[in-house]
């Protein structure tokens, strides 16, 4: 495999020919992974989303809120997240659908990089390599730092972005320490739902925060 991504009680993994393994809960159609070759993948709660080698999107499992309806076109990035999912065109244009009551789905005009989707809120980097942050505006979600970044990670209420210069920026939800990275010059990060990691230049895995079960009863409720 050169990538696997997991979800709620599921997995899916890009085998180094192209094809997709799925395994895990099959409740909702979530693991029913469509024949061909991919370039990219991302999984939510209970949907996944993959590009095929020739840049159509393809998304299949819980559809409640249309969140695996992908749109026509040719993509080269796409996050899935709890109940929405964003795709960044080859052209640079955002497209997000699913659900979007907290206007997490409503995309930005704009030409962009990277996008990552959490739990009620997405991020995306400019080509001017600056962060955009909608929809969940609490705990400061959409309030992205100032600078340039080079990747996005979306957790379920926090961020965190990689800088050009190698540091983390983190935001949002911090009770668990999530929002607080060490000084290190990394080389990626990655979000869970309530803690972070990154690999530092030197290929070492460091992480912070925790998993809680009981901070998903902290669903916010729309205005």
């Amino acid at each position: 495999f050169s990538r696997v991504a997991a979800g709620c009680h599921f997995s899916l993994g890009l085998r180094g020919d192209g094809t997709l393994a799925c395994w895990g809960n099959p409740a909702q159609g979530r693991t029913l992974a469509p024949s061909g070759t991919f370039q990219a993948l991302s999984v939510g709660k209970a949907h996944a989303c993959a590009i095929r080698s020739d840049g159509a999107l393809l998304c299949w499992g819980d559809n409640a809120s249309g969140q695996s309806v992908a749109p026509a076109g040719a993509f080269k990035r796409v996050s899935a997240g709890f109940y929405h999912t964003c795709a960044v065109r080859t052209d640079g244009e955002l497209r997000c659908f699913g659900d979007n009551v907290f206007l997490q789905s409503k995309a930005p005009v704009g030409l962009y990089d990277e996008v990552s989707t959490g739990g009620f809120h997405s991020c995306a980097i400019k080509k001017d390599g600056t962060l955009l942050c909608w929809g969940y505006d609490g705990y400061g979600l959409t309030s992205a730092p100032a600078g340039t970044f080079s990747s996005v990670a979306s957790g379920f209420y926090h961020s965190c972005g990689l800088r050009t210069d190698a540091s983390l920026a983190c935001w949002g939800y911090t009770v668990f320490g999530q929002t607080t990275p060490p000084v290190a010059h990394f080389a990626s990060v990655f979000a869970g739902p309530f803690s972070s990691c990154g690999l530092d230049d030197q290929g070492s895995e460091t992480c912070f925060g925790e998993y809680a079960r009981q901070a998903y009863l902290l669903q916010p409720t729309a205005s």
